[in-house]
């Protein structure tokens, strides 16, 4: 599942209706067998608390300051599914490969070239002279 489709509803957040927020807790909460009531209700909440932030300097706040939010006005308690998900989500890795380039450099490190041995055996050669 890819990590936008799990963590991406938060992105717009503020101005989702609230069927798709609960779409959005709803496949986090299968996904990471969370509370799925806790979690809808925690993010109601914080889109309203979202919405009277700072409307009108930070029209639509990244995921970034949404869990800088949380952190700067201490509402980790208060919003802890949410901000133990934001935390989840930013430090996942971002990767923009396929499974099939990885295998695709195994064929190199299988059966490497007759000029990569080459290559090896000189720099070998050149590390013993010193």
């Amino acid at each position: 599942m890819k990590k936008y489709s799990l963590f991406g509803f938060f992105a717009e957040l503020r101005d989702i209706d609230v069927k798709t927020v609960e779409d959005g807790c709803t496949k986090l909460a299968a996904f990471y067998h969370v509370d799925e009531q806790h979690l809808i209700s925690e993010c109601i909440h914080f889109k309203h608390h979202i919405y009277c932030w700072r409307k009108n300097e930070v029209p639509h706040p990244t995921i970034s300051e949404l869990y800088s939010l949380i952190k700067a006005d201490s509402l980790e308690s208060t919003f802890q599914n949410i901000e133990i998900a934001l935390r989840i989500y930013l430090t996942m890795m971002p990767t923009n490969s396929t499974g099939e380039r990885s295998f695709s450099k195994l064929k190199i490190v299988k059966k490497p070239s007759p000029e990569l041995y080459v290559t090896a055996q000189t720099h070998v050669f050149v590390s013993n002279e010193h």
